[in-house]
């Protein structure tokens, strides 16, 4: 009778006056009332569980993705760190093997017997006249003049050429206790030249030979990766030894490093997906 009686006395006002939910929820039968606080009940606890469900798949997601990266990373960390190693360890090997002391002897003889301007000489005969591009320099063996560099470059350069080309190096270097750089496997301009007072004394190259000088036998330094003007800007590392003969200094054995072995490892996609990218 209230219902009615409002809707009549709204109907002598001129207009239908909505009611509101509230009312008109209170206005229902128990019977119908119910069901529809049941299902909205429902509803609730379903968005709820559904939410809660989102955030905690995303909570796991996360966490097997940064599982996978972290896996990834100490893989790739693993994998530098053995290249490392076997690097130095053959740097150490080839510097206390006694063919590299005996060519550290023979090339500081045959530098002096060239009786001053090495740098010109040498860079004419091994870089200017090589019959061999750049970058292929380290094929020619012998310049066939019958000096004695060229006959120490015969009988040491194969072998520094195999043992470059067996670990992947850019550069092999033996350089006297006087900072000369008296060889090169693939003769670009530092080679020749002195690494105190030459064009390349502020190098990298430079440092690693100053480095080596002062460690005992067996221990190495390291230059990391930077842009080296020799190698036409290309990026550059370099690791170092002394070559001692009992407690003298006779000479450094320096490798030069290219950064395509620690790119394939960096770059390897497995484990990154597509967006992934692991820097050293």
């Amino acid at each position: 009778m209230t219902a009615s009686a409002s809707i009549h006395s709204d109907h002598s006002k001129g207009g239908l006056r909505r009611l509101s939910p509230l009312v008109w929820v209170s206005n229902l039968r128990l019977a119908v009332k119910l069901p529809l606080i049941i299902s909205a009940l429902g509803a609730l606890i379903a968005a709820v569980i559904a939410t809660t469900a989102y955030f905690d798949a995303e909570k796991i997601l996360t966490s097997e993705i940064e599982k996978k990266f972290a896996n990834a990373l100490d893989t790739r960390r693993g994998q530098l760190e053995a290249l490392v190693m076997e690097t130095t360890d053959d740097l150490i090997g080839q510097a206390q093997n006694p063919t590299t002391l005996a060519a550290i002897n023979g090339f500081s003889l045959a530098w002096r017997t060239l009786g001053g301007e090495q740098t010109e000489q040498l860079q004419t005969s091994y870089i200017t006249n090589n019959t061999f591009p750049a970058g292929q320099r380290d094929k020619m063996d012998s310049i066939g003049d019958g000096s004695q560099y060229d006959l120490v470059h015969t009988k040491f350069h194969p072998y520094y050429r195999t043992v470059l080309q067996n670990g992947g190096y850019y550069d092999l270097f033996l350089v006297d206790a006087d900072g000369n750089v008296i060889y090169s496997v693939f003769k670009e301009t530092d080679y020749a030249t002195n690494l105190n007072t030459g064009p390349w004394r502020d190098t990298d190259l430079a440092e690693a030979f100053r480095a080596a000088s002062d460690l005992p036998e067996g221990e190495t330094a390291f230059m990391d990766f930077q842009s080296y003007a020799p190698s036409e800007n290309a990026p550059a590392g370099f690791v170092s030894t002394p070559v001692m003969k009992g407690d003298a200094l006779r000479g450094v054995l320096i490798y030069q490093l290219h950064n395509d072995q620690v790119d394939a490892i960096l770059n390897d996609p497995h484990g990154l997906e597509k967006t992934g990218e692991i820097y050293a």
